[in-house]
């Protein structure tokens, strides 16, 4: 899980709150494989969509995109089956 750790909890974390999630609905985190899993489709969605991809090219998010090589990895541990 290091895309949805070094990516995703950047707004999406139990951990954070109010402005900290950048707009991120509250339901929606990364914290635990579990919620790892359960958003990960959701997410890999996000991550490709060509008009609304995550992480947001908007004021807020101040991190990284990432790489498409970290993204297909990703994509392969959930078509896989996702081990932990």
């Amino acid at each position: 899980k290091p895309l949805t750790d070094r990516i995703c909890m950047q707004c999406h974390s139990v951990k954070l709150a109010g402005d900290a999630r950048n707009g991120s609905p509250k339901a929606v985190n990364f914290d635990t494989y579990a919620d790892a899993k359960k958003w990960a489709k959701t997410a890999i969605e996000r991550l490709r969509h060509p008009k609304f991809p995550m992480p947001p090219p908007e004021p807020g998010y101040t991190g990284e995109r990432p790489a498409e090589a970290e993204i297909a990895a990703f994509e392969s541990w959930f078509e896989s089956g996702m081990a932990e």
